[in-house]
């Protein structure tokens, strides 16, 4: 293993969890102590997953990627697999989130105030019954 650091190390900085967290629960509106942990939980992997990303940029703003492949791999190897962690874990959040907001008990429908009556089917004309079968009374143009 290389002893060089890792280019991303440490918690996310505390301002921009609390960026996130605040956006998260505008957003989601919890509704619950579990639903709001899990919103803080994606707010945080959020503000790692961004954390990720910018430390990428760094680090492929710095030296070429395919050279830092070529050059140091096992760095490059740490990155790569750090953003796609942060991501996959990012994701899941999200999705824990989302699952247990869809088991919200849904709220009742709420009764009109006044039912509309109904309307009477129409009725048949009185002055022409027409039954099946039965010769047709009207006049026929020949």
């Amino acid at each position: 293993m290389n002893p060089t650091p890792c280019a991303v190390a440490g918690p996310p900085p505390p301002g921009s969890v609390n960026r996130f967290q605040d956006d998260v629960l505008d957003h989601f509106k919890p509704v619950s102590t579990y639903e709001r942990m899990l919103a803080r939980h994606y707010a945080t992997v959020l503000a790692r997953y961004q954390q990720a990303l910018d430390a990428e940029d760094r680090a492929f703003t710095k030296s070429d990627p395919l050279e830092m492949l070529e050059k140091h791999p096992q760095q490059f190897k740490m990155l790569t697999r750090y953003v796609a962690d942060c991501e996959r874990a990012c994701r899941r959040a999200l999705d824990d989130l989302r699952r247990l907001i869809r088991q919200r008990p849904k709220p009742a429908a709420a009764a009109p105030a006044s039912k509309p009556a109904p309307t009477p089917a129409p009725q048949p004309s009185a002055a022409a019954p027409h039954t099946a079968g039965a010769p047709s009374t009207s006049p026929r143009r020949e």
